[in-house]
């Protein structure tokens, strides 16, 4: 009896488990996501303007009009008042604000296979504090700071008067580029 050399022995190994893998590999299906470029936001959008949210609120919405192909029963219209800071693109706002309406899921739902990619608004001022290290001498320093979350956002104006979200209520985050000197606005708690 002669001994396996060991080069063949975990060729024989690398064979069995690339059989195995291949064999329980099971189809990944995923939902294509449009490329919403800047250039493309920009293009689309009725309004492009830099702004801060205000508040939100849970709005009934009459979901047999249609916003999308996803199951209504999951989810949440919401309206958001947002002030403009700055508009490069469309009319000036008279008061300086508009009404966003937009979908999140609800509360209930935890869990959706290529799901929504929601927008949710922090407001006001939020105390943010994270730790650097100090390029000298690598020492760690708690830096505090005070953010107002602010956003980029490229938006549609409705018949209603209201706005949407230029990519779409699926995936109306996309619309919304953060500004400013907001690191962790996504860490920031939603109200």
């Amino acid at each position: 009896m002669t001994a396996t050399p060991p080069m063949l022995r975990h060729r024989a190994i690398v064979a069995a488990l690339l059989l195995l893998f291949s064999a329980l590999a099971l189809p990944a299906h995923a939902r294509p996501i449009p490329d919403w470029n800047y250039q493309k936001l920009f293009d689309d959008a009725d309004t492009v303007a830099v702004v801060e949210a205000l508040g939100s609120s849970e709005v009934s919405y009459d979901f047999a009009n249609g916003v999308g192909t996803f199951n209504a029963e999951n989810l949440q219209a919401w309206e958001t008042r947002l002030k403009i800071l700055a508009i490069y693109k469309g009319p000036a706002m008279a008061n300086g604000e508009l009404t966003l309406l937009h979908f999140r899921y609800k509360p209930s739902v935890h869990f959706s296979v290529n799901g929504m990619i929601t927008m949710r608004f922090p407001t006001g001022p939020r105390e943010v504090e994270w730790l650097i290290t100090q390029p000298s001498d690598g020492t760690p320093m708690k830096v505090k700071r005070t953010l107002t979350p602010q956003w980029l956002a490229f938006l549609t104006k409705r018949t209603d008067g209201r706005y949407m979200p230029v990519s779409g209520p699926y995936d109306s985050a996309l619309s919304f580029k953060s500004v400013g000197d907001n690191p962790l606005i996504d860490d920031l708690p939603a109200d």
